[in-house]
């Protein structure tokens, strides 16, 4: 999900570290808006019903290191295109939030893990980390520096979706990122205005 949230700023990143970077997203313009604007080598629309032949094309030499947002199809297609011993970094199943069911559980690895790509992770040694904020808190006024610093200088932009109203609260929270671009929020008027 490279055109949400956190995958935009992890895109980015990455782009800064100096690595050639492949996004997903919803749509061609979304698509063309990674490449465009925030400067994607590829982007891949993971609704297009060629996703896992246009992502091996975009990847020809493999892939060293997945940020796995989404899980489904999209880390379906990413796993067997991933090099042994590649960096993994699962940090949400945006595909499962929408299927939840209080009180009942998700399939077990998010019905994505189909034997044959267990097999594949076990061969190749791929294991998710499973990336949590508060691991890493100590080092927050760090990274708070160093993001501000690179989007003061234009090599990071944060851009948002901002819906309005309490009326548009709803279809945020239900399928909320479906079209949207960055962080997705809902302003809502004041007793006061």
């Amino acid at each position: 999900g490279a055109s949400g949230a956190c995958g935009v700023l992890i895109a980015q990143l990455a782009r800064i570290a100096g690595c050639r970077v492949i996004g997903f997203a919803g749509g061609p313009a979304n698509c063309a808006r990674l490449e465009d604007e925030f400067g994607i080598d590829a982007a891949i629309d993971y609704r297009a019903p060629d996703m896992a032949a246009r992502l091996a094309v975009a990847c020809p030499g493999g892939i060293d290191f997945f940020s796995d947002g989404v899980g489904g199809d999209v880390s379906a297609a990413v796993l067997p295109l991933m090099k042994p011993g590649a960096g993994w970094y699962h940090h949400g199943n945006l595909t499962d939030y929408d299927r939840m069911i209080p009180g009942q559980p998700l399939p077990r690895n998010n019905g994505f893990l189909t034997p044959e790509l267990r097999a594949l992770c076990k061969e190749r040694g791929l294991r998710p980390s499973f990336f949590v904020v508060f691991d890493h808190y100590c080092r927050r006024v760090e990274a708070e520096a160093a993001l501000r610093d690179h989007l003061q200088a234009g090599r990071l932009k944060a851009p948002a979706t901002v819906l309005e109203g309490i009326e548009a609260l709803p279809a945020a929270l239900v399928n909320g990122a479906s079209g949207k671009f960055g962080k997705l929020n809902v302003r809502l008027r004041g007793a006061a205005e």
